[in-house]
């Protein structure tokens, strides 16, 4: 019998039923039974006395030596197994005074009680050998504890920062440090790569765990899939969640990346699945699905979504309204031929001056002087959503820097493709209609330039964004009219005028259509030159982004429209919410959520008299409904709510763990495993939960990884 488990018995109390509370003993063949009476022995004075040692078994109805059982010296010839065999054990009742008697008489049952007593009193007075191993134990425990949070802490830090693990040696500069790498065998300095590993998979597990669960309390959640390829050429899927944690706060966290093989939805939903199952989720709480518009992941028979739909019909899918804006102003940029051709422009000047130092160079001296040096020239880039608003507005304000710039290179010099290309560029921004194509785009871009902001921040909801398409297809529409147009005119003549150039529209011949025999018809041509671009270009562009943003968000708009019921303006809506509370007959009852969303429109009507919360947003209105218990009153019409909450509209949360991915798997470190790769993402991407994981539990997980030298 070890150590440990002696003094673990010795901690505990005997087994004595019937002592100090009632205990009916079994009876044997013979009816014959234990008796609580033999606890005690008759003494010569007529005294009895107490047999601490003597325990009784209720499970193998049978009586034992404690002190025999512990301590007896099986190899005295004397030695008798009846009272100490941990197998058989005394049942003999019939003759137990008898055999009680002898054996507390035996010379090996003294002995044993010796060893007892004195076993005890070492426990008490901690002079044991056991006592002293076990505290060099301890120490070489809380040691070992205290350097791996030494380890853990330098681990958490790199990855936050997303800092390489590589750097110079320890030294004594850092005294714990230089007596943890002195007084270490070379194996054992925990500084290897593996075990760097899985310090990372250790922190990042402790974050998994923390989320999993947020999201097992939140009953309801979103995932959110996107993928992109790496450095090494691998295709990175990054799988994000979204949920309403239990205080009612609105949470989008990402959970890993995952390598995958193929791109097909067959392939990816397998990978989801296994995912969900691994993590411990049910694909039958999935509320929504957030995705790009790939054939893959959109198509409604046989892509990803129709997949997770066969398994769970709640589980709507939404493309991602950030690349459904990007989409309405790429299609509207190259539907339109001198749309096509002022993009380019933009993106030549760009590229003139950025590829070459000397020419950077004039135009930022140029900029000096004139004290413009915080608006920098930026390229249009097909997946940033924002850069062609960027791109213009630093064109429109530069565009006096950039004529008197490209003049200089003209003039100064000798580099004939230099002087080319800035001849080219300089006939192709020295007109009215560039200026005013500038001055278009900057409002149309201004006026999306918002809602782009929006669709890309995490506080984001399904409401709010369709508030904010509408109010913006409504502000575009209030723009194309020829008032407005005439008002972007005259700018744009003032401006052309400042910078000496041409007032007038380029005069370009009007091609005849060849009439057909017998067609009596004649097209009827536009003579005037601004007339001409009003409707074939300014016209043009916002009838194509008015169209293509209908025709795009319609289904978003359409979905989004059966939540206003729950909005504090449009409460009283009884039958749209009943439309609601079908659509989700799972998770409600829908006559009691009926009853309820009549009782709650009530009693929001009457304490927000002053309609306070009519601009809220659904996270103001989920903290209102926490901070007042509505939950508990309410309970149906708050799960509509949390589901509400849950609802994505962009896949930007994926999409920024992507900018993650570039810094921790560079150029350098193109060579990084998935494992370790999704470690340092979760830690820098959830910095908030790495901040605040319990180094104990970590300890904890990196000790069950697997077996180490060291004991924790």
């Amino acid at each position: 019998m070890s150590p440990e488990l002696v003094r673990a018995m010795l901690q505990m109390e005997v087994c004595q039923p019937g002592l100090k509370s009632e205990f009916e003993f079994p009876r044997n063949d013979q009816g014959r039974h234990f008796r609580k009476q033999w606890y005690y022995c008759q003494m010569k004075n007529n005294t009895t006395r107490y047999r601490a040692w003597l325990v009784y078994s209720p499970r193998g109805d049978c009586a034992f030596c404690f002190a025999c059982w512990l301590f007896a010296n099986r190899r005295d010839p004397h030695y008798d197994p009846t009272f100490s065999d941990p197998r058989n054990g005394f049942k003999n009742w019939k003759k137990a005074i008898e055999k009680l008697q002898n054996h507390e008489h035996s010379g090996v049952h003294n002995m044993s009680i010796t060893e007892l007593l004195k076993t005890r009193y070492r426990l008490e007075t901690g002079i044991t050998v056991s006592e002293q191993q076990v505290s060099a134990f301890n120490k070489d425990v809380e040691n070992n504890r205290e350097i791996l949070m030494r380890l853990l802490d330098i681990t958490l830090f790199l990855a936050k920062q997303n800092l390489p693990f590589r750097g110079h040696k320890e030294s004594s500069h850092s005294s714990f440090g230089h007596r943890h790498l002195m007084e270490s065998s070379k194996n054992q300095t925990y500084l290897s790569a593996e075990i760097q590993n899985d310090f990372i998979k250790s922190i990042a597990m402790e974050i998994t765990k923390c989320i999993v669960a947020e999201v097992q309390s939140a009953h309801y959640y979103a995932i959110i899939l996107d993928s992109t390829l790496d450095v090494s050429g691998m295709d990175q899927l990054s799988f994000c969640l979204r949920y309403v944690a239990r205080h009612y706060t609105i949470q989008e966290r990402f959970l890993k990346f995952i390598d995958v093989e193929s791109s097909k939805s067959a392939e990816l939903f397998n990978t989801l699945n296994s995912l969900l199952e691994e993590h411990g989720l049910d694909i039958e709480k999935i509320r929504c699905q957030g995705y790009d518009g790939a054939s893959n992941m959109s198509g409604a028979t046989s892509g990803l979504q129709a997949r997770v739909k066969e398994k769970n019909e709640l589980a709507y899918y939404i493309h991602c309204c950030g690349h459904v804006l990007n989409l309405v102003l790429a299609d509207t940029c190259s539907a339109i031929p001198e749309v096509i051709n002022f993009f380019g422009t933009i993106e030549k000047i760009y590229t003139f001056f950025t590829k070459s130092h000397p020419r950077y160079v004039v135009f930022q001296k140029e900029q000096e002087r004139l004290k413009l040096t915080t608006l920098k020239l930026q390229r249009i880039c097909e997946t940033r959503w924002y850069c062609k608003h960027s791109a213009v507005k630093s064109v429109l304000y530069n565009y006096h820097v950039l004529l008197t710039a490209l003049e200089k290179i003209i003039e100064e010099h000798k580099d004939p493709t230099s002087v080319a290309e800035a001849n080219g560029l300089m006939d192709q921004i020295s007109k009215l209609e560039f200026i005013l194509l500038l001055s278009i785009w900057e409002d149309i871009l201004g006026s999306t330039f918002a809602l782009s902001n929006y669709l890309q921040s995490t506080s984001i909801d399904i409401t709010t964004a369709s508030t904010m398409i509408k109010s913006t297809i409504t502000e575009l529409t209030n723009k194309r009219t020829t008032e407005n147009f005439q008002s972007i005119l005259e700018l744009a003549k003032a401006k052309a005028e400042k910078e000496n150039v041409n007032t007038e529209f380029q005069q370009v011949r009007t091609r005849r259509r060849k009439v057909r025999p017998g067609e009596l018809a004649q097209d009827e041509t536009i003579n005037r030159s601004d007339e001409k671009f009003k409707i074939n270009v300014f016209f043009a562009i916002f009838d194509n982004l008015l169209g293509q943003m209908s025709n795009r968000f319609n289904d978003f708009l359409l979905y989004a429209s059966h939540f206003t019921c729950l909005l504090p303006s449009h409460l009283e809506s009884y039958d749209s919410f009943n439309k609601l509370a079908n659509i989700y007959a799972k998770d409600v009852d829908v006559d009691i959520a009926a009853s309820e969303y009549k009782q709650y429109s009530a009693f929001m009507k009457e304490i927000d008299a002053q309609n306070l919360l009519s601009d809220s947003t659904i996270q103001e209105i989920l903290h209102f409904i926490k901070k007042q218990r509505l939950d508990n009153g309410y309970p149906n019409v708050s799960i509509l709510y949390r589901i509400l909450g849950t609802l994505t509209v962009s896949s930007a949360t994926a999409e920024r763990s992507f900018s993650k991915l570039k810094i921790i798997k560079s150029y350098l470190r193109s060579t990084m495993g998935e494992e370790r790769l999704s470690g340092l993402a979760i830690i820098s991407i959830e910095r908030d939960l790495a901040t605040s994981v319990s180094f104990k539990n970590v300890i904890d997980t990196f000790s069950t990884i697997k077996k180490r030298k060291w004991r924790f």
